[in-house]
Formats: C-alpha cells, sequence, structure tokens
C-alpha cells in the first residue's frame, strides 16, 4: 500500500451517531417495565473509563464504557441534577440539585455512600471539584458563590467583585463560575456579562472586565489556560484569549449558529484544543457544530434526531462524544470505520455470505522426504526445508533459552518504576494513586 496516499493525521472527531446508553436495554428488562429515559447531565471521568449520569428525578448512575452497564447507582436528590463533577483520582464524585443540595459521594466502597452533604438556600447552578485538591469545591447558586471544604462553607465570594468601577452597577450575580485547569484560578461570569477572574488560594480579584451586554450561561478555559470560551445569552459564543502578563481579555472569533440563529445550549474544548463545539437549542434539532480554534471556520456539524441538545461531554482521549437530548436519551457519538480485510492479506477475499470450510486431512502435515529434506504442505502449495537448517534452528533456540538463566541475567528487584497509563512523566498529568477501579456491586446484575 502506497503510504504518501493516506491521510497525514487521522481524524480527530466523531461524527456519526453508533448507540445509545439507556438503563433499561442494558439490564435486559422485558418491554413495559423499562424506566422512561430522563438524563439530564452527563460527565466523564479524567480517565474516560465511567461517565456519570444525573437524571431529571434526582438519581445518579455511573456507567462503565467498556462493558456498557452501570456500576453504582446514587440516590440523594429530590429534583433535577443540575451538575456533576469528578475528583481527580475518580474516587469522589460531586453532584447538586435544583434543590439546592449538594452531595459529595464516596465511591470507594460498593454502592457508594454520602461523605457530605450541604444545603443552600437557592439552586445551585454549577459545581466542581478542585482539579487538584480534592479536599476544595465551589459551588455557584442562584444568588452567589461559595468554596466549601469536607468540613463545612467557606464565606462567599465579596459581591463587590463583579463591579468594574464606581459608575457601574452593583445589581449582579455570579451565573457560571470554573476553576483552570491547575486550579490556581477562578474564572466567574456574571448576569450582565461580566468575567471575573480570582485567585484560588485567597479569592483576590486578579481581574475584572465586561466582554458581552448578556448574561453568561458557560464558561470553558482551555487546557493550557490561555483561552476562554464564553456562552451567552446573545446566542453567540466568544473565543476569548486571556493574557496573564497584562490581564487583558481580547476577543478572537465569535461563533453563531448560521442555521437558523438559535440559541447555544452547550459549547466547549475539544480535548485536543484543536476545535471549539457548540449545541444548537433549536427545539427540533440535535445539532452539534464543530470550529476551528485557530482559524475560526466551521468544520463539521454533526446532525442527529430531531430532539434539542441539553449537554455534551467529550471523551479525554479518543474520538468519541455523549449528548443528552430533550428525550432523556443519551447518544453515543464515534467514528464510522470500514473494516477493509483485504488489507492484512493481499489475495483475501470477502464473501458476501458464509461458506464452510472443508480442511484437506494432509494440510499443515510435516512429511520426510527421501532425500533428507523435510516438506511443509501449506493449502495445495509445498515448503521444502532441508533437515540441517530445520534442526541448526531448533539447537539455536535452546542455546537462547540456556542463556537466559538466573547466573547470567542480573534481575533489580529494589527498584519501584512508575508505569504511566495515560502520559509520560513530563505531562504533570498523572496522580500518585494510579488508575481507580471502581468496587463490584453485588446489588446490581
Amino acid at each position: 500500500m502506497n503510504l504518501e496516499l493516506l491521510p497525514p493525521h487521522p481524524q480527530n472527531y466523531p461524527e456519526a451517531i453508533t448507540g445509545t446508553l439507556h438503563e433499561g436495554e442494558e439490564d435486559g428488562e422485558e418491554e413495559g417495565q423499562q424506566d422512561s429515559p430522563d438524563a439530564v447531565r452527563l460527565c466523564f471521568n479524567r480517565r474516560g473509563t465511567h461517565v456519570a449520569i444525573g437524571h431529571d428525578r434526582g438519581a445518579c448512575h455511573i456507567w462503565d464504557m467498556l462493558t456498557g452497564r452501570v456500576v453504582v447507582r446514587l440516590d440523594g436528590h429530590a429534583t433535577s441534577v443540575s451538575s456533576l463533577s469528578w475528583s481527580r483520582d475518580s474516587r469522589l464524585l460531586l453532584t447538586t440539585g435544583e434543590d439546592g443540595g449538594c452531595i459529595l459521594w464516596d465511591l470507594t466502597k460498593p454502592g457508594g455512600f454520602r461523605r457530605g452533604t450541604f444545603l443552600f438556600p437557592a439552586p445551585i447552578l454549577t459545581a466542581s471539584i478542585h482539579p487538584r485538591d480534592s479536599s476544595l469545591a465551589r459551588a455557584s447558586s442562584a444568588h452567589s458563590m461559595h468554596g466549601k471544604r469536607q468540613g463545612g462553607i467557606e464565606n462567599p465570594v465579596d459581591p463587590s467583585a463583579l463591579s468594574c468601577g464606581p459608575g457601574e452597577s452593583r445589581e449582579d450575580s455570579v451565573t457560571y463560575a470554573v476553576f483552570t485547569h491547575q486550579g490556581d484560578s477562578i474564572v466567574m461570569g456574571s448576569r450582565l456579562g461580566r468575567v471575573v477572574i480570582l485567585r484560588t488560594e485567597d479569592q483576590s480579584v486578579m481581574m475584572v472586565e465586561r466582554v458581552v451586554s448578556a448574561a453568561i450561561r458557560h464558561i470553558r478555559v482551555s487546557r493550557q489556560g490561555g483561552e476562554i470560551l464564553l456562552n451567552a445569552m446573545d446566542k453567540t459564543m466568544r473565543l476569548l484569549a486571556w493574557s496573564k502578563e497584562s490581564k487583558t481579555l481580547e476577543t478572537r472569533f465569535r461563533f453563531q449558529e448560521h442555521v437558523d440563529r438559535q440559541q447555544w445550549n452547550q459549547c466547549g474544548f475539544t480535548p485536543d484544543g484543536e476545535y471549539v463545539f457548540g449545541g444548537s437549542a433549536h427545539l427540533a434539532e440535535h445539532n452539534v457544530f464543530l470550529y476551528d480554534r485557530k482559524g475560526g471556520n466551521l468544520v463539521k456539524m454533526l446532525e442527529g434526531p430531531r430532539e434539542t441538545v441539553i449537554d455534551i461531554a467529550w471523551h479525554p482521549y479518543v474520538a468519541q462524544m455523549l449528548t443528552v437530548s430533550s428525550a432523556g436519551r443519551v447518544y453515543i457519538w464515534t467514528i464510522e470505520r470500514e473494516e477493509s480485510w483485504t488489507a492484512y492479506a493481499p489475495g483475501f477475499q470477502e464473501l458476501e455470505e458464509n461458506k464452510m470450510y472443508h480442511e484437506p486431512e494432509d494440510e499443515f502435515d510435516l512429511v520426510m522426504l527421501d532425500s533428507g529434506s523435510r516438506t511443509q504442505v501449506k493449502g495445495g502449495g509445498c515448503e521444502v526445508v532441508p533437515v540441517a537448517e530445520a534442526r541448526a534452528k531448533e539447537e539455536a533456540a535452546r542455546e537462547r533459552e540456556r542463556g537466559m538463566g538466573v547466573g547470567q541475567r542480573i534481575l533489580d528487584v529494589d527498584t519501584v518504576e512508575r508505569t504511566f497509563l495515560y502520559g509520560d512523566d513530563s505531562s504533570g498529568d498523572e496522580d500518585e494513586e494510579g488508575a481507580f477501579h471502581f468496587p463490584i456491586d453485588s446489588t446490581l446484575r
């Protein structure tokens, strides 16, 4: 095969729906006994091995993406789940509800258990665990933003931080807040379109700037921390360049839904940072738009069923995406691959239907010839190997086995080398405790 004819880089984004995640299907329940789908939120863990799905009835189910089954069921909220957040090691899960409840779940035991429950006087908009310190989290309610540790709730953020100057209105409130990837800063958005950046350590204000005249719905920060993606109520996503040295925000691109000028329900960066995606709020379409982060042009429009996009979660390592529709269904988007079996063997022929193959009795048999050679019959062809050459190869193999004895091999039994499953040690993206496996819950079958 000519390698120059192949594309230099493989496709790194999904293109079609290839399946769904529905609990009635995976449990094998009979028709009429399946619970109607009511998923509203979803979030991958850092490894991408499991995904947490929040439901409208207040439950949260954790799915194993390898087996496609539920491994943990968590029931704690009286109303719909509003946000989900994993800890860095996937041992903790933070769930919030529209009832003002914020529950920290410990997943190290079968079935999971509550490590802490916090109640707020207003519905929780968003909440997340610190990306480096699992004992710290932040929650944004409809009135203010709070930082909390596992032992209690700290003082809320000073509302005066939302003011740009003495002439600005102070009738403002936080609508969204998110940690940066390193966790050293908190980026907040307000109802009046202001972006406030706080230092996580002491919650001091680093910068305040008004970038839009409408309320900010979502905020996403790139992994490198140099770009911020905003989704505002003016039906526009904005990609901002964030300079920490000069403390400025510069708008690079504006993204609008070019088909029907609809609002964006979700937005974010792809894990590799190459694209920016947005989920359309069209009531009768399930469209996800993919834009080039460097050029700002539209790369792909992913079309699904006639259901509104509610939430989007992108797998952190592979080209896979999960979306939640207004009907409560979770769709799996992957790359459609066509198997080319002829690439494995030039003489391979694909069959339209299965055919029974009858193996000849002497196929693959070894026979000795009178001329002192060994013959192997392979499907009608013969391969003649001299006996002396065959014995020399066997003797060389035995010599290599004897040469690998304990006396000629030095074994280091003292040094413990760390194994990196998802990157090298220079990336700084590995934790000390390694991968985590959920304990088996005997109640789930």
